[in-house]
Formats: structure tokens, sequence, C-alpha cells
């Protein structure tokens, strides 16, 4: 009876989810179909032209001034706070796992939005690298959100939560934006960021609801580091490194943001890959160790060591670049504590 009812709930979790999820990229859509699809580069001597900020299209890479990209950066990454903030009202905490839920939301809105430049970077790869052109800035506009959000309605942050956000804010995405490396872009935040992220925090929330044990997370999670993102950022290296001799022209500090991102997303795959995978199995074994153990012994059933004691949960890795692998310490309170039970 238990097991029916769970599957019926995660059941009704997924609809209501992906309902809002639905919605809300329902909504963007008429906004962007409606403002039109008419982004032009500014040159010098032309009639200036402002920005929209739901165009199809984007801000980024369209020889806009400085002034005018952050402001439709910053709007843009409000309207994704507002967004979070009615799912978070309606759905997500009144569930057992908040960020987890809404974080889920908003990577599936990454997702969707980078798959036009994903598909432009796997059709013509030269053609999008040798190119200056647009890319579009709501992905990496709703990586500000859900940190910013994070901020601002959640008590009792932990410093190391605090850090990761600063950094990533402050830091981490601004570099991206700066490099000005269009589709690539959002190729990139479709891996780092986008889908291995989502499961991840999907499978959170399942075991924060019962559904999944600790132990088959980390085994699931090791698979999609090892098969998706991993390979991914390290192919998003070799494309960032290419971009640079595609585009002799660009001046030097420009070159040197562009390879210092390279160096940093082929670092951020291979160093979580080799903590998630490192850390199941070392989990695995512990946990295959006490079965025995309790199996000659007769004894009662030892604690497993948990699996979110565990440091790619709590690291921050170099300055806001990247997935968030570490996670809030109340919700890993709350999940030793629904699990004890």
């Amino acid at each position: 009876m238990g097991r029916n009812f769970g599957y019926e709930s995660a059941t009704k979790h997924a609809l209501v989810a992906f309902g809002l999820m639905v919605f809300w990229f329902i909504i963007y859509v008429i906004a962007s179909t409606y403002a039109g699809s008419d982004y032009v580069p500014h040159t010098p001597g032309s009639d200036y032209v402002p920005s929209r900020l739901f165009a199809a299209g984007g801000v980024f890479g369209m020889q806009r001034p400085m002034i005018e990209v952050a402001w439709r950066t910053t709007c843009a990454g409000l309207c994704g706070v507002a967004a979070l903030a009615v799912c978070d009202l309606i759905y997500a905490r009144h569930t057992n796992a908040r960020y987890f839920a809404l974080h889920v939301i908003c990577n599936c809105w990454i997702s969707l939005l980078c798959l036009p430049d994903l598909y432009h970077m796997i059709t013509d790869p030269i053609g999008a690298l040798s190119q200056r052109v647009t890319t579009n800035h709501w992905p990496t506009c709703l990586v500000f959100s859900i940190h910013v959000y994070h901020m601002l309605a959640f008590r009792g942050l932990q410093w190391i939560d605090w850090l990761h956000h600063i950094l990533m804010v402050v830091i981490g995405a601004p570099l991206l934006i700066t490099g000005e490396v269009g589709p690539l872009m959002n190729f990139n935040n479709f891996f780092m960021c986008g889908v291995p992220g989502g499961l991840d925090y999907a499978m959170l929330f399942a075991v924060k609801h019962g559904w999944m044990s600790p132990l088959q997370e980390k085994k699931y999670n090791s698979s999609v580091n090892v098969w998706i993102r991993e390979p991914s950022l390290v192919c998003t290296a070799t494309l960032g490194y290419l971009q640079i001799h595609l585009q002799p022209s660009m001046i030097g500090w420009l070159c040197f943001v562009r390879g210092f991102l390279c160096l940093l997303a082929c670092w951020n795959g291979l160093f979580f890959m080799e903590r998630v995978v490192g850390n199941y199995h070392v989990c695995s074994y512990k946990a295959k160790l006490a079965r025995t153990t309790t199996a000659a012994t007769g004894q009662g059933p030892m604690s497993p060591p948990s699996a979110y004691e565990t440091e790619e949960h709590l690291a921050v890795g170099l300055p806001g670049m990247g997935m968030r692998i570490s996670v809030s310490h109340q919700e890993l309170r709350a999940l030793e504590k629904d699990k004890d039970h």
C-alpha cells in the first residue's frame, strides 16, 4: 500500500512541476513571438534601435552598450525570480524538498531555452564558432535567478551557500557573458547547468520523499557525470579553443577570458566526475561491508554512511562556475532526519 501511494504521489508531483514549467515557458514563447525577432547588431553611425527583453534572439554579442546588456540581464533575471516565487508559493513550499523542486523547474527552463543554440552548434559548428553572432540571454539570466532567489527566500544558509551564490552571481556568469562566445554559451549551459543538474536535483527530490535510496541517487548521478556531463564539458572546452583560432581578430583580453573559460569547463567536468564516481563506490563498498558484518555477527543492522556527507555535495570548486554541486546544509540535515525515520 505504501509503495503504491509513493508512486502515485511521485506522479502527482511530476505532473504539477511539469505543468508549472510548461505554463511559464508558454508565457515566454508568447511574449517573444509578440515582440518579434528583429535583433540586429548595433553599428556605429547607424540609427540606434533599443533591444527588447523578450525578442526572439538575445542581447549578448550584439555590440550593445555595457549598461544596456547589464540592464536586460537584470530584468530577465528578475522575471525569473518572480516566476520562481510563484512556483514556490503554489507548489514547492508544500513539498518536503522546496529548494530541490525549484531547481528542477528552473533547470528545465534553462535546458529548453538552450535547445536552439544547441542545435546550431551541432548542425553548423564552424559557422557558430567563426562568426560573432547573438545568443539567447535567458538561460544565463535564469542561472542568476535561482541563485538570487535562494539567497532571498531561504533562511539559515551556511557560509558555503553564500560563498557559492555570490561567486556565481558576481564572477562566474559575468565572465561567461564577457567572453562573447555566442551559441557556445548555451551549449555550455545545457550540459553544465541544465540537464545533468536537473536530473540530479530530481533524484535528490525523490530521495527526500522516500522514493529513492541515497545510494541509488549516487549510482545514477555517477552515470550521468561519466556519460553526459563530463564528455560534454570537455567537448565545450575543445570547441572554445577552436573558437579562439577561428576568430583571430579579437582583442587580447577577450582571448584570455575565453581561454580561462575553456580550462574551467574542462576542469569542472573532470573534477566533479572523479568525486561523484569515487564517492559512490566508497559508499557502496561501506554499505556492503556493513551488510556482511551484520550477517556474520547476527547483530542489528549498522547504519550505512550517509551518501550526502560527501565532499562533492559540499564543495564549491572554482569561483562560481558550473552545476551547483553543493546543496543547502538545511536540506542535508532534513534528508538525514527523514532517512532515520
